[in-house]
């Protein structure tokens, strides 16, 4: 699947010997410090995008299953980029373990919505595979093994992902709820541009490792810099998977509220306060997806009881 790359291509002596045992199609070495430096720094993007879906757990009170889906991408950003920095084997652990288990973080989000959490059989797979997958993985040292296992993983996760947008996301004339976020509201745009955006970047990446040494090491030393940037496809995946998983788990975060609305409703009402209603915002001239979700949701069962201990709290604080 990888390509073999020519370390003779290289531009610049390498600063230490690379032990990573897949390389792909960029030039090591062209500065002393990093061994691929466009494949280290589109990391960059992942590592931003995770950061900003934690502040929107913290400001929207998500479900904590949205908090370990987005630290994964956190973990996954900064893992990647120290092994495209370095080259080194131990750091490519660091990048391909946390997309498994990563992956295994989605999925928990991504299944049985209407649950506060997934049944435990579920869970125990989610741990077993990654793990059989890393031990075989490990002891055998074959790439494939990594690739099978991953896209497995992601490919589930597409699939759980879009089931529940297809139960919980209805068109403005079949839902009954004013509270529910509809098609027209843009609730499945998320996904279907999450999955584009991925499997897109994922097309670029295998065009990649197929046309390497033909066509694309040509072209890079015709264009020179800086268009030659252009040109890395391992690169593109970055950006192009990042954002998709970016835009995948705010999909989750719309289909959560949608399968828990009776639940809001019910909470709503003992309190005599306004149905809660959910909000899709979009930033950066329509990029950046923002799911504004009422404080009392119980997109997050967890947060609803930890507003109702931050009230006994503060209630106590004024009695003393």
């Amino acid at each position: 699947m990888q390509p073999r790359h020519d370390p003779n291509r290289s531009t610049a002596h390498h600063t230490w010997p690379t032990t990573a045992i897949v390389d792909w199609c960029e030039d090591n070495f062209t500065v002393w410090f990093l061994a691929e430096l466009v494949n280290t720094l589109t990391n960059l993007s992942t590592i931003a995008l995770g950061a900003y879906g934690l502040l929107l757990c913290r400001k929207h009170h998500y479900s904590a299953r949205f908090y370990w889906s987005f630290m994964a991408m956190v973990a996954v950003g900064a893992g990647s980029a120290l092994f495209h920095g370095t080259l080194t084997y131990e750091a490519q652990l660091l990048d391909e373990l946390p997309m498994l288990f990563g992956t295994s973080a989605f999925l928990y989000a991504a299944a049985w919505p209407e649950r506060k959490r997934p049944p435990s059989w579920w869970m125990a797979t989610l741990a077993v595979y990654p793990t059989m997958v890393t031990a075989v993985y490990v002891a055998g040292r074959q790439e494939e093994v990594f690739q099978i296992g991953y896209t497995l993983m992601a490919a589930v996760t597409m699939v759980v992902a879009a089931w529940g947008n297809l139960k919980y996301i209805r068109p403005a004339n079949e839902s009954t709820h004013a509270g529910l976020v509809t098609v027209e509201q843009g609730g499945r745009t998320l996904l279907t541009r999450g999955i584009a955006s991925y499997v897109g970047a994922t097309c670029i990446w295998v065009a990649e490792n197929m046309y390497c040494h033909s066509h694309l090491i040509p072209a890079k030393e015709a264009v020179g810099y800086p268009w030659r940037v252009l040109l890395e496809g391992h690169g593109w995946w970055h950006l192009g998977t990042g954002y998709g998983c970016a835009l995948i788990i705010a999909s989750m975060v719309v289909v959560r509220h949608n399968a828990t609305w009776k639940q809001q409703q019910q909470q709503q009402h003992k309190q005599g306060a306004p149905q809660p209603r959910a909000e899709l915002v979009w930033h950066w001239g329509g990029l950046i997806p923002e799911v504004v979700v009422p404080l009392t949701s119980a997109v997050s069962l967890h947060g609803m009881a930890e507003l109702k201990h931050r009230d006994v709290t503060g209630v106590k604080a004024k009695e003393e």
